[in-house]
C-alpha cells in the first residue's frame, strides 16, 4: 500500500515536471529578454540622470514690465531643442551608449510656484547647459534676471505621511491632451498632433481685448490663502531625430485621413460623386496641425500640486480652480487638456481595482509626491513602474504629451503688461539680493512651513 502511494506521487512530480519543462523556456525567455533588460535599463537611465549628470535650478526674475509676447519664449525653447541629443542608436555604440550608460535625452522642467500667493518661475535644466539657456533667456529678455536658487522642495518633507503628520493635505494630478479618434478602418493614431489654443489664436482676438494666455492660471496661483502652495510643473525633452520622424509621420496619416473624410456631394442626374473643399472650420484645423508639425516638438509631462493645512482645505480648489485654469486652452475643433484619471489623488470604489480605497489614495498622494520631488520624466521602458510602485498602488499611469515650441511657449511664459500680476510677482527691482527664490515665504533657514507644527 506503501509502495503504490510512492508510485503515484512519483507519477504526479513526474506530470508536474513535465508542465513545468513545458512553460520553463517561455518563461526563460520572457525572463532574459524582457523583464531584465527592461529592468536594467530602467535603473541605468535613472542612474544617469540622478547620479551622473548635476542638475541646477534658476529662478527667473522678470523686469518690472514685460513688453515681450510669448514669441519670445518660443525662441528660448527653440533653444532649448537645439540642446537636445541622444545615444547614439548604431550598432555596436547604442551597446555602450544606451544600455551600459543609460544615456537618455537630457529633461528640463519649468515650473511656476505660488507660495501664500507670491509667484516664483523656476527652470531645472542640466548644468553644463546653463550658459547657453541663460544666453537664449538674456537675447530675448534683456531685463531680466536669471539667478541660481536653492531647491524650495527641500524644506518640504519628503513624503505625504509625514506631511499629513503636519496637519497638512493635499490635490495633485497630471495632464493629457484628450483629443481622441479613430480612423474608419479602426486605426488609432496620435491625436496630439491636434494642437491646443496657442498664444497665436489669443493675438488673433488682441484687438477686441488684450489677453495674455498665462493670465488665468496667474489669477489662480494668487487666490490662494496666505499658508498655501500651488506648484505646477512641466517637464520637457526635445524629439531628437527619429522621434521627430516618428510624429511628422503620424500627422501625416491624421492630415491625410481628414482630407479622406472630407465632405462629398452626389450628383443625382448622373451618380457621380463629387469631392468638395473642406469646410472653414476643418481648413483652418488642418492649417493648425500643420503650422504644429512645422516647428520643434517635445515629449511633456504637466502636473500640479496644491496643498495647505488640512482646516479649511478645499481640494475642489485645486480640482476646479487649477484645471478650468487649463480650459482656456480648449478649442473645439482642436485639442483641450484633461486631468489624468489614474494619477490624479482620487481612489474611489469604482476606480479600478474597486477595492481598499483609503490605501490607495494614501499610495496616490505618495506617488504625486514623489513625481514632483523628483521631477520624474516617463521614458522608453515601461517596466520602470516596478522603480516606482507602492504597496497601494501597482502601476504609474502616467503619459506623455506631444508638445511644440508654441503650445509649451503658451503655457510657460513670463507674464506680459497685459497679465494681473499685480504685487503676487517677484520682480527683479523689489529685491535686488537676498536669499534664494521661495525662502521668504518659509522664513528663515532650519523654519517649518507655515502652519506646520
Amino acid at each position: 500500500m506503501a509502495f503504490d502511494s510512492f508510485v503515484n506521487l512519483f507519477i504526479d512530480l513526474q506530470t508536474v515536471l513535465g508542465y513545468i519543462s513545458y512553460v520553463a523556456p517561455f518563461l526563460l525567455f520572457f525572463l532574459l529578454v524582457v523583464l531584465v533588460p527592461g529592468l536594467w535599463l530602467a535603473y541605468i537611465q535613472a542612474y544617469y540622470l540622478k547620479i551622473s549628470t548635476k542638475f541646477v535650478l534658476l529662478e527667473l526674475r522678470p523686469p518690472r514690465e514685460v513688453v515681450k509676447t510669448p514669441r519670445a519664449m518660443e525662441q528660448v525653447f527653440t533653444s532649448i531643442h537645439s540642446l537636445g541629443s541622444g545615444p547614439d542608436l548604431k550598432f555596436p555604440t547604442v551597446l555602450n551608449e544606451k544600455w551600459w550608460n543609460g544615456e537618455v535625452v537630457y529633461p528640463y522642467s519649468m515650473e511656476i510656484a505660488s507660495f501664500g500667493g507670491e509667484v516664483h518661475f523656476f527652470i531645472w535644466i542640466p548644468e553644463k547647459h546653463r550658459n547657453i539657456i541663460e544666453a537664449a533667456f538674456y537675447s530675448n529678455y534683456p531685463d531680466m534676471q536669471v539667478k541660481e536658487a536653492d531647491n524650495y522642495l527641500d524644506r518640504l518633507p519628503r513624503t505625504f505621511g509625514e506631511l499629513k503628520k503636519r496637519g497638512y493635505e493635499l490635490f495633485g494630478t497630471e495632464f493629457l491632451l484628450a483629443h481622441k479618434k479613430e480612423t474608419k478602418d479602426k486605426i488609432k493614431l496620435n491625436y496630439d498632433i491636434y494642437p491646443i489654443r496657442t498664444y497665436f489664436d489669443f493675438e488673433a482676438v488682441a484687438e477686441e481685448k488684450e489677453l495674455d494666455p498665462i493670465s488665468g492660471i496667474m489669477e489662480v496661483l494668487a487666490k490662494i490663502r496666505p499658508q498655501d502652495t500651488i506648484w505646477l510643473q512641466m517637464i520637457i525633452q526635445p524629439a531628437v531625430e527619429g522621434e521627430r520622424g516618428r510624429i511628422e509621420k503620424e500627422g501625416g496619416l491624421v492630415l491625410a485621413e481628414m482630407k479622406r473624410m472630407a465632405r462629398s456631394v452626389k450628383n443625382l442626374e448622373t451618380g457621380e460623386i463629387h469631392m468638395v473643399m473642406p469646410s472653414p472650420g476643418e481648413s483652418e484645423t488642418m492649417r493648425a496641425i500643420e503650422r504644429k508639425l512645422s516647428k520643434p516638438m517635445f515629449n511633456a509631462v504637466v502636473r500640479t500640486i496644491y496643498m495647505g493645512p488640512k482646516e479649511g482645505f478645499s481640494s475642489n480648489f485645486g480640482q476646479r480652480g487649477i484645471i478650468s485654469a487649463f480650459n482656456q486652452y480648449s478649442s473645439e475643433t482642436y485639442n483641450r487638456f484633461r486631468n489624468n484619471g489614474k494619477v490624479w489623488s482620487r481612489a474611489n470604489m469604482w476606480y479600478p481595482p474597486f477595492i481598499f480605497p483609503k490605501r490607495r489614495l494614501l499610495g496616490l498622494k505618495e506617488r504625486i509626491i514623489a513625481n514632483y520631488r523628483e521631477r520624474r520624466f516617463y521614458y522608453e521602458t515601461r517596466l520602470a513602474w516596478i522603480l516606482q510602485m507602492h504597496v497601494s498602488n501597482f502601476g504609474v499611469g502616467g503619459k506623455i504629451m506631444t508638445l511644440n515650441a508654441e503650445e509649451l511657449a503658451t503655457l510657460f511664459h513670463l507674464p506680459t503688461i497685459m497679465a494681473p500680476t499685480g504685487s503676487i510677482m517677484v520682480k527683479e527691482e523689489a529685491k535686488k539680493a537676498g536669499p534664494p527664490a521661495g525662502l521668504p515665504i518659509y522664513g528663515e533657514e532650519g523654519d517649518e512651513l507655515p502652519g506646520i507644527k
